[in-house]
């Protein structure tokens, strides 16, 4: 699952229920990385996982998509991963590592 442009950011819903939809009816798994992305922003709203563009991930929403499918993929949580991003204080790692091990305990598909 990806997130909408930042122009459409209005649409997470939408954008989460079409990819929990299509991994539904492909009974496919669902990495929920725009999930990710809203519950690190309700932790910090002053995250910026857009990247330039306003549509494809900074370094941390890189970051963050990354660690929802650290956790699927090894079934390892990701809060105590190891840091590979530079430049992102030990507390804000640790929110995009809970935010992300919440979006896959509500939304991931195994």
């Amino acid at each position: 699952m990806v997130w909408p442009s930042s122009e459409r950011s209005f649409d997470f819903e939408g954008v989460s229920l079409s990819h929990q939809m299509a991994a539904d009816s492909a009974r496919g798994l669902l990495y929920p990385a725009g999930e990710a992305w809203l519950a690190a922003w309700r932790r910090k709203p002053s995250l910026q996982l857009y990247g330039d563009d306003g549509f494809h991930p900074s370094r941390i929403g890189t970051y963050l998509a990354a660690l929802v499918m650290f956790e699927q993929i090894t079934g390892r949580s990701p809060v105590g991963a190891p840091a590979v991003v530079d430049g992102i204080g030990a507390a804000d790692l640790r929110i995009l590592q809970e935010s992300a091990a919440e979006a896959n305990r509500n939304f991931a598909r195994r």
